[in-house]
């Protein structure tokens, strides 16, 4: 079975921070002072801030970036040197040749300053620190994303249709209803999986906080109970809950290409990765009058995260609705603006809402399921034994319909005998 603690992103194994170091160090861009300092300073933030792995290959990324708008080795700077740098990161350009954003700039100020405090407290430098204090980041942009970027709810349930592998398609639930990170997602434990009676548990660890958190599945659930039963090894204890048929890990470029080629199937023109998923969620939770502490406490695990107006992406018809409906105009409420969960009515078995059929009992849940078992059951009473069997042969498609339905078929003959609501054997 395949490690939890192997690395998820192709990156922290290609593209580690020595690799940066050494890429750097090769072309010029910093000096082998340069790089001990970065080395040795990034050794001990792992040990006194706990970083993680993605972390520490930025803060080095970054770093080394750096020299390529400073003039001298880090240690020879001056304050001169740094105001020059950070003009010129601010006025430059990526290695691609666009401008850098806003949050791009953002980004790389807040690394560089605790690295020339930390030259400054260790001796490398002589750098005035009240000044360096006061250089300011510009403010993070979290306007990033505009509303029509996001998937609508049917768009959704076009992905969960257009999906057509049991576990795919549990990716592709879960991650939209929870609105889990990918990288949560590919961390999860089958301990950390907990069905009852209306639903499933997830528990989530979040890396980036270090927090775990509690989330509801309700849609996603019997995805996810279908997946369980098709599951190639033990679904319990330590085992990954989404592995490759081969039984290894998923990483993240795996589950990215899942969501692509799903999003082509469903014929959604959009741009289909893992976060975006979770944006929509958040954004649709709003929209349908979560809570705002609910959304925060099962998103984030933190009622105070100021990260709520990053995600949440409002359309006109969101502002429309609401305005018009505080001023006594009556608006019509979309139904279709929500996945709703199937109940069955034999077994209550809360089901997908893309399932034709109760994955428990088997039970007509759909219309066009209902009205087939009408058509079948009134077929078969036609037929005795010997000709339904006949009709079998000819009609391949009466068999696979009759085993989808026939604990329904059987439930209701077994009523009409008066032998009981429910047979030995049928239903959960």
């Amino acid at each position: 079975m395949p490690q939890p603690n192997k690395p998820f992103y192709n990156g922290q194994i290609r593209y580690g921070y020595q690799v940066s170091l050494e890429s750097g160090l090769q072309d010029g861009v910093i000096t082998d002072h340069d790089r001990k300092l970065i080395l040795e300073y990034v050794e001990e933030r792992k040990v006194t801030k706990g970083l993680s792995v993605a972390r520490i290959n930025k803060i080095v990324s970054h770093l080394v970036g750096w020299r390529r708008f400073l003039r001298v080795p880090f240690s020879d700077a001056s304050i001169g040197d740094i105001y020059s740098a950070v003009n010129a990161l601010k006025e430059g350009k990526s290695l691609k040749g666009k401008p850098f954003s806003q949050n791009t700039v953002h980004d790389y100020i807040r690394v560089l300053k605790p690295f020339l405090h930390w030259l400054n407290e260790e001796g490398h430098n002589e750098l005035n620190i009240t000044k360096i204090r006061k250089i300011q980041s510009p403010p993070v942009d979290r306007d990033t994303k505009c509303p029509d970027d996001l998937l609508t709810v049917k768009e959704v349930e076009q992905l969960l249709e257009a999906s057509k592998d049991l576990r795919n398609r549990a990716i592709i639930g879960v991650l939209y209803e929870s609105g889990c990170r990918i990288g949560e997602l590919g961390r999860l434990q089958w301990k950390d999986v907990i069905f009852d009676e209306y639903g499933t548990k997830l528990y989530l660890t979040d890396n980036k906080t270090k927090k775990r958190r509690y989330s509801r599945l309700t849609l996603a659930a019997s995805y996810l109970a279908a997946w369980r039963v098709e599951y190639p090894g033990s679904p319990s204890g330590d085992n990954l809950v989404f592995i490759s048929q081969q039984r290894t890990r998923l990483e993240y470029n795996a589950f990215l290409r899942i969501l692509q080629r799903t999003g082509k199937a469903a014929g959604i023109p959009k741009n289909v990765h893992p976060h975006i998923l979770r944006s929509s969620r958040i954004t649709h939770m709003v929209s349908q009058n979560y809570q705002e502490s609910v959304i925060k406490q099962s998103m984030w695990g933190n009622l105070k995260t100021d990260m709520f107006e990053t995600y949440v992406k409002l359309g006109e018809g969101d502002i429309d609705a609401e305005y018009l409906e505080k001023a006594g105009v009556v608006m019509k409420k979309d139904t279709a603006d929500e996945l709703k969960a199937r109940p069955c009515p034999n077994c209550h078995t809360t089901n997908a809402p893309t399932f034709d059929h109760c994955y428990k009992c088997g039970w007509a849940l759909s219309p066009e399921a209902i009205a087939r078992t009408s058509e079948l059951k009134g077929e078969i009473e036609k037929l005795d034994a010997y000709q339904m069997l006949e009709a079998m042969r000819d009609r391949p498609e009466l068999f696979d319909s009759f085993l989808k339905n026939f604990d329904q078929l059987l439930l209701e003959r077994l009523k009409m005998m008066g032998l009981g609501s429910q047979p030995a054997g049928v239903g959960p």
